[in-house]
């Protein structure tokens, strides 16, 4: 509403009145917008923003990509409005020429596969405009899987074995299994891969993988594809083993993999503990909880690799399904950590020495 007023003098037989009224008419032409403010806004500047389903991950608002709810703005300055009928969020009364960062959080999305491949956007205000700002919800894929160790005619679930994904030629994946075999992982965008196991170890222990790769296609879906059954059987391989070769299997640990066109990296710093006899080393990890199911414990470690980008990993112990980020070379940098995890929900934490 805007400020009026009414002022009346009275001057024996002559009567003089004034009417006055300030504020602003706010109009946005992009998105129909119209809306009157009891402030004055001449001059000054705003950001529309609209966040959408990118079902196809290609950047471009298209049509038939819905609009999406639940993304939170941080800003310094400024009002924001949300217009809950369309999920746009207005940002109003900006300085004009004045690079703003706008902080994005998807904590409250509706579904674990929708993702930001940006958090963070720099807009620069221009004065009595308002400025459109469309943010892409990214639908990613999730593959899980099985490695299994074929020993004297039976199988059983093989950890610490590594599968690698590929997009043509290119590597944009790269896990570590569970203790059970089990294996997981979210980021693909739709197209076609190729899963296999890493050459490289395989080599190593002298085994062959059967299949020796699997091929998986991710389609566009709203709520996220998700393909299942990718199982290998390994078997000893007759092929002599390499001289000097070191262990093949590192610690339990998930390489945190970055979806394509991202640096990837399997290493893993550590610390030599000095006095210890054939180079062992210490590292740190944290823990985040202890599950009595499996499935609570999977989600605890998803929600984690959004999070943090040191593996994340699953113990089994018994009954009980802990929940670890590894790989920390000191106490302190893993103490670093902690107020990330606090913010992102994780409050019960410890520092553990994995030895």
């Amino acid at each position: 509403m805007a400020k009026t007023s009414v002022i009346a003098n009275l001057h024996g037989k002559v009567s003089q009145f004034n009417q006055s009224a300030t504020g602003s008419l706010l109009y946005d032409g992009k998105t129909n917008y119209l809306a009157v403010s009891n402030r004055s806004s001449i001059g000054k500047g705003g950001i529309v923003i609209i966040p959408f389903l990118d079902v196809n991950c290609n950047g471009i608002h298209e049509k038939g990509e819905p609009r999406v709810t639940g993304i939170n703005i941080k800003l310094s300055g400024g009002r924001i409005k949300k217009d809950n009928s369309d999920s746009t969020i207005r940002i109003f009364d900006l300085e004009p020429y004045t690079s703003y960062l706008l902080e994005l959080d998807r904590n409250n999305l509706e579904n674990i596969a929708w993702q930001l491949k940006k958090k963070t956007y720099s807009v620069v205000i221009e004065p009595n405009n308002m400025k459109l700002v469309e943010i892409p919800v990214v639908v990613y894929g999730e593959v899980n899987g099985e490695v299994f160790l074929n020993k004297n005619g039976s199988q059983k679930g093989q950890g610490r074995i590594s599968v690698c994904f590929f997009r043509d030629t290119t590597l944009v994946a790269k896990v570590l299994t569970d203790p059970d075999g089990f294996f997981s992982y979210l980021g693909f965008p739709p197209g076609i891969y190729t899963a296999r196991i890493d050459t490289a170890q395989l080599k190593i222990i002298q085994m062959v993988s059967k299949p020796a790769l699997l091929k998986f296609t991710v389609l566009g879906k709203r709520e996220g594809d998700l393909i299942e059954g990718l199982d290998f059987v390994l078997s000893t391989s007759s092929k002599p083993a390499p001289t000097n070769s070191t262990t093949p299997i590192p610690e339990e640990s998930i390489t945190p993999i970055k979806p394509e066109g991202s640096t990837i990296t399997g290493e893993t710093e550590v610390s030599t503990t000095p006095g210890k006899p054939g180079g062992l080393t210490t590292t740190f990890a944290i823990q985040i909880g202890a599950f009595g199911r499996k499935n609570n414990a999977r989600e605890a470690q998803k929600k984690l690799q959004q999070v943090v980008k040191q593996p994340v990993v699953i113990i089994e112990e018994g009954n009980i399904f802990k929940v670890r980020i590894t790989g920390y070379p000191s106490r302190v940098t893993a103490q670093a950590v902690l107020p990330v995890l606090e913010k992102a929900g994780f409050i019960k934490v410890f520092i553990i020495e994995v030895k």
